[in-house]
Order: structure tokens, then C-alpha cells, then sequence
């Protein structure tokens, strides 16, 4: 992992553990992004980060 990038494991977590923006329960793990289709939001940090 590059420096200053370590946040983004933590987001990697918060996005399948957590409810993203605008919905009510938690990705979970869904067993490929097959499955689960395009989730269409990300997590708050995610959205805003600018390279």
C-alpha cells in the first residue's frame, strides 16, 4: 500500500460493512460484484477524495 493511501482499507470495510449513502442496510458480502450489480454510490470519504 503507497503511503498516505491506508485509509482506503479502512473504506474498503466501511463500504460492504456499512449502509452507504442513501440506503438502509449494508452491502454484507455479496459474493462478486455480479451478484450485487452496480452499487452506484460509494463511501463519503470515496466520493470526495480528489487525486
Amino acid at each position: 500500500m503507497p503511503d498516505g493511501q491506508e485509509e482506503f482499507i479502512a473504506e474498503n470495510r466501511r463500504f460492504f460493512d456499512e449502509p452507504l449513502p442513501g440506503r438502509t442496510e449494508a452491502l454484507g458480502a455479496p459474493g462478486g460484484a455480479f451478484r450485487s450489480g452496480k452499487a452506484g454510490v460509494d463511501t463519503p470519504f470515496v466520493a470526495a477524495y480528489r487525486r
